[in-house]
């Protein structure tokens, strides 16, 4: 038995209404755009004998200037300056993590272990033998090696990785 919807659903397919709404929206567009035009062909001479007197002829530069600088100023300036509003602080918790954040894991953790054994293992293998051979010993001991299980990088590795390794090479060629 299926439920009935109640309700209006609004999608973005096309429906009666919408058709009506397009349709004006599309006429008034192509007028305004043949008037505009006409207003921009049409000699001042002429114009100024018509009854009603239309604005100058500056603004038909004008106003598009306007619109165009308008949407600049928006689109680079205010709307990413609306977001940075919006955004926390930057010692704040939430720029590097959020509730949707996959924690790492006591599994993880061991994965860290066993992965360090293997390496070295893996480290005094390669030495034994050359990667590029096709010895199924080598590629046993690869395949071995667990795929860990998916979850966020902890800012503490992250920063360990990007910072601490330059400053431990600064440090050890300066000395």
């Amino acid at each position: 038995m299926q439920a009935k919807f109640k309700g209006v659903e609004h999608t973005p397919a096309p429906h009666p209404a919408r058709g009506i709404y397009g349709f004006i929206f599309f006429t008034f567009c192509a007028i305004f755009l043949v008037t505009y035009g006409l207003w921009i062909v049409i000699p001042q001479d002429l114009i100024d004998t018509w009854p009603y007197q239309p604005p100058q002829k500056y603004w038909t530069a004008a106003v598009p200037i306007f619109f165009c600088t308008a949407f600049f100023l928006f689109a680079f300036f205010i709307y990413p300056s609306l977001h940075l509003l919006h955004d926390g602080k930057i010692t704040d918790a939430s720029a590097v993590t959020d509730r949707h954040a996959i924690p790492t894991t006591i599994a993880t953790q061991s994965f860290r272990t066993t992965l360090k054994i293997k390496q070295n293992t893996l480290q005094g293998f390669s030495m034994k033998i050359n990667k590029s051979s096709q010895d199924s010993s080598f590629d046993e001991l690869v395949r071995k090696i667990p795929i860990p299980s998916a979850s966020d990088i902890n800012i503490e590795d992250v920063s360990k990785i990007l910072y601490l390794n330059d400053c431990f090479e600064k440090f050890s060629m300066n000395n």
